[in-house]
């Protein structure tokens, strides 16, 4: 009799409470996914009028003035992938350009294969600034590129090795690339653009495209394919969402809070004027172009920091649970620690954009949409315990909530696909519209719950730049 009172009376405390709660979840994610169906329109619109810019864009590396500029890549046992990717950045469509790879005290055949494959030789290089707290222990030339230069130091992290890259920079705009992609041949004439363009611009990024299973010739992709494994055919999704809908539709909000640390170009002036890059924090490229909001908002210094779909930057993403759970809670942390080291812009109308409306989406959506997930979760399950599953509008409307998201993912694939100029073959979009309904079962949960993990995590000392698991840069991934 006890037993059965106790049921009741949490079956009324659902029926008061879990159900409304179903409600509000349900229409949170609704909200959710239409502001993305509005950066999707603006990021349809910002594509339509870059495809028109592309053919003016082209003929920037023949004009004299053409920005010159460093290409940091810092490696960290990167020994599969570091001469193919080397080579690659080595045989750009860029003329005034050079190629620096900071070895950051790598325990694996980085270095030598440097070494061995491009006739390395000791030399003392100029240190232009002292950002970088890392102790060098050898700057090298190569005999065969003499655009290319090889700092070897201790390991001191990601960003504190970016740092000392900037010290050795002798052009004025440097460019931060992860040593285990590629460029595409003309990234840099693309991503230097809005320096032309806008004089005012100090920062741009390009899209970042997943490499797992392409067709690779001469360090280019020739072919486009879905990724033969099942992680990666997922990534694949979340980065044609994350850039051409996301970071697209920001920029034209003007309100890019994030440039890829796998690829972005900087005037170097002023990176240096914010002090570099930041060993406090994991998310250190955000951390970065916040601050560089910032500084200019605050000494009332014009300024343009902006996204483009064009450059195009190839990554190989993880293939396996394991180095993607690592990934995914490092950037899960990256982001809470940066929205709790800059929360004087949460809703401050003097950072514009940046402060009104991006900050309060990472906040509200990036970073907590995880925990409100798996409240709405527990409200079901509770649910078909207490026997109203399928009974009531909520849980419909939850679940119509969620599959929105698989037609943003579509319709920024679509995006991506006519953006493909070369038109390698686009990955199947049936292909892909499949995998964006596969992925709320299971995958998504996981993936919550790792960026739950991430942010409960944020606040603790550990800052260690980690390794990743790699197959190498080869044809087929």
């Amino acid at each position: 009799m006890d037993n059965i009172s106790l049921y009741e009376s949490l079956r009324q405390i659902f029926i008061q409470y879990g159900l409304p709660g179903i409600e509000y979840t349900a229409y949170y994610f609704i909200a959710v996914n239409s502001f993305y169906m509005l950066l999707l329109v603006l990021a349809l619109l910002s594509v339509k009028k870059r495809k028109n810019l592309k053919p003016f864009t082209g003929q920037m590396d023949h004009l004299s003035f053409s920005p010159a500029i460093t290409i940091l890549a810092p490696a960290f046992n990167e020994e599969r992938s570091i001469e193919e990717s080397t080579k690659a950045l080595l045989h750009l469509q860029y003329t005034r350009y050079e190629v620096m790879v900071l070895n950051d005290g790598s325990k694996d055949g980085t270095l030598e294969i440097l070494k061995e494959k491009f006739a390395l030789y000791a030399e003392n290089l100029p240190r232009w600034s002292h950002l970088g707290k890392g102790i060098v222990r050898g700057t090298y030339k190569s005999k065969i590129f003499p655009n290319l230069t090889v700092i070897d130091k201790f390991n001191s992290g990601k960003a504190d090795s970016l740092n000392v890259g900037i010290d050795y920079a002798s052009k004025e705009l440097i460019c931060c690339v992860d040593s285990d992609s590629l460029l595409e041949q003309d990234a840099l004439i693309a991503v230097t653009a809005p320096f032309l363009e806008d004089p005012t611009t100090i920062a741009s990024g390009g899209t970042i495209r997943v490499i797992n299973s392409n067709k690779l010739e001469n360090s280019s992709v020739t072919e486009r394919r879905f990724p033969k494994e099942f992680l990666p055919a997922i990534q694949l999704l979340e980065y044609i969402r994350a850039f051409f809908c996301g970071r697209v539709g920001w920029n034209s909000l003007n309100a890019t809070i994030i440039i890829s640390g796998a690829f972005g170009a900087f005037k170097k002036d002023a990176v240096v004027a914010v002090g570099g890059y930041q060993t406090d924090t994991l998310g250190e490229d955000m951390d970065l172009v916040v601050r560089l909001h910032a500084y200019h908002r605050l000494k009332k210094i014009p300024y343009q920091i902006v996204f483009l779909p064009e450059p195009v930057c190839w990554t190989e993403v993880p293939s396996d649970w394991r180095t993607l759970k690592k990934q995914r809670r490092r950037w899960s942390i990256g982001l809470a620690q940066v929205l709790w080291k800059y929360k004087g812009l949460l809703m401050n109308p003097r950072y514009g954009t940046v402060g009104l409306i991006a900050f309060p989406y990472f906040l509200f959506v990036d970073l907590l949409s995880p925990f409100i997930e798996f409240f709405a979760i527990f409200l079901i399950v509770a649910g078909v315990g207490f026997g109203y599953f399928g009974q009531y509008a909520e849980v419909l409307l939850f679940f119509i909530s969620i599959f929105y998201g698989s037609i943003v993912t579509y319709a920024a694939a679509m995006i991506d696909d006519s953006f493909d100029e070369n038109r390698r073959h686009f990955p199947s979009l049936t292909k892909i519209f499949m995998f964006s309904i596969l992925e709320n079962f299971g995958y998504r949960q996981v993936h919550a719950l790792w960026r739950i993990e991430g942010v409960l995590k944020a606040f603790k000392k550990d800052h260690r730049w980690g390794s990743m698991k790699r197959k190498g840069l080869t044809s087929g991934g």
